[in-house]
This record gives structure tokens, C-alpha cells and sequence, in this order.
């Protein structure tokens, strides 16, 4: 997970809350074109890749998805602040429920305690990867049963998200031994900036967590 500052809310998708009469609703939202506009502004705002796991995401393998679920706060449903893009977290019918993540997998679970959300400045600090990828709580004790209950309940640990970090943390760091402290901090800063598209590096945080680790 990799922090996310939101941006300000696009002015189109202001503009089309105004226009609704007699108020603006979820379903007329999502059959619009504000939709569009509001995807498109998640997606740059946090770098195209997907708000629990880190994955690349672009428009066509992602939707909007409410940090807060709109089924048990209606009031957010259309506040900006409470929208995110995930990733589709292999939400298919051949799928167990098990094996999927993020946003589809979250469902309609949220707890203040509990949940460690993408929008606060620390919440990288809650997870711990290794070298294959498994992602793991953090060993705080004050943040670890909140890492560990958004773990399980995004399904952060299946077996695809782990094999796509490991693959990730190989590739790019197949010579980890020889990284001295010195290019490990310029890779770490390479990492947590975005390239000339706007976008980072898929699983950024993983990499950036192993290099800190193991290097630093």
C-alpha cells in the first residue's frame, strides 16, 4: 500500500453534482460522464496503480471504489474525499471469494480502528514485505492488529498478489547484494517518483520496503 494525497476534486464532477435536480445520486453518476472524469483523476493522482494493492491499473481494469462504503455511509457516496480507483482483484465468477483482493474483496467492510487506509501519511509504515513477495503486518505492536485485519480482509496476501511482487522485487533487484547505501537511497527516491507519465512503478512500496531493509 503506498500513501495517497488526494488532489482537489475535478471541477467537471462539481459541476455535475450542481446541475442534478432534484439531487445528485450514485446511479445517475454512474452512468454518466463524470464518472469517467473522476476515474481518470484517481488514476493520476495516485500514480496508475491501485489504491490497496499497488498494481498497475489503467481505466478499463479498474473502478471507483469508496473507502467508506456508500452502503453504510450514503452521505460520502459522491464526496471525493472517500473515492478511490482498485484494481478488479480477479472479481469473476470462476474466482472464489477467497482468492480476490481489494476493492471487490473489501466489500462493505470498513472500521475506523481497523482499517488501514491508503489516505493516511503513515499507512505504508503498517506493512512489511519479503524477498518473495508475502506481505506481512508490521512488528509495532501499536499498528500490527489493523495491518493484519486489512491484510486479511483485502485479501493483500493471495497467492497472485504475492507471486506479482515477487516477480516485481526480482526484476528489478536481482542484484540486491552488491546495492550499496548510497544507490539504494537514490533507487528508494527513483521509486517514489513518478515517471514522465505520471505514473510509478507497480508495487513501488514493496520495493522501496526490501531496499530499506536490506540495503539501507
Amino acid at each position: 500500500m503506498k500513501h495517497i494525497a488526494k488532489n482537489p476534486e475535478p471541477a467537471a464532477f462539481i459541476h455535475w453534482k450542481a446541475s442534478q435536480r432534484p439531487a445528485p445520486s450514485w446511479s445517475a453518476f454512474s452512468g454518466s460522464l463524470a464518472r469517467d472524469v473522476v476515474r481518470q483523476s484517481l488514476l493520476e493522482e495516485q500514480g496508475h496503480i491501485c489504491c490497496y494493492c499497488g498494481k498497475r491499473i489503467q481505466s478499463a481494469d479498474s473502478h471507483v471504489e469508496h473507502l467508506k462504503p456508500r452502503s453504510v455511509y450514503p452521505q460520502l457516496a459522491l464526496e471525493y474525499d472517500n473515492l478511490l480507483a482498485s484494481c478488479e482483484g480477479e472479481n469473476d465468477a470462476k474466482t472464489p471469494n477467497r482468492d480476490r483482493h481489494c476493492g471487490h474483496r473489501k466489500g462493505q467492510w470498513y472500521n475506523t480502528t481497523l482499517m488501514v487506509s491508503p489516505l493516511n501519511a503513515n499507512c505504508e509504515e503498517h506493512f512489511r514485505y519479503t524477498l518473495g513477495g508475502e506481505i506481512l503486518p508490521t512488528e509495532d505492536p501499536t499498528g500490527a492488529s489493523a495491518a493484519q485485519e486489512t491484510i486479511r480482509r483485502l485479501g493483500l496476501d493471495s497467492s497472485r498478489l504475492d507471486s506479482a511482487r515477487r516477480d516485481a522485487i526480482t526484476k528489478l533487484l536481482t542484484r540486491l547484494g552488491q546495492i550499496t547505501p548510497a544507490t539504494a537511497a537514490r533507487l528508494i527516491q527513483g521509486f517514489n517518483t513518478r515517471d514522465a507519465q505520471g505514473r510509478y512503478v507497480p508495487f513501488c512500496a514493496a520495493i522501496t520496503y526490501v531496499l530499506k531493509r536490506h540495503c539501507v
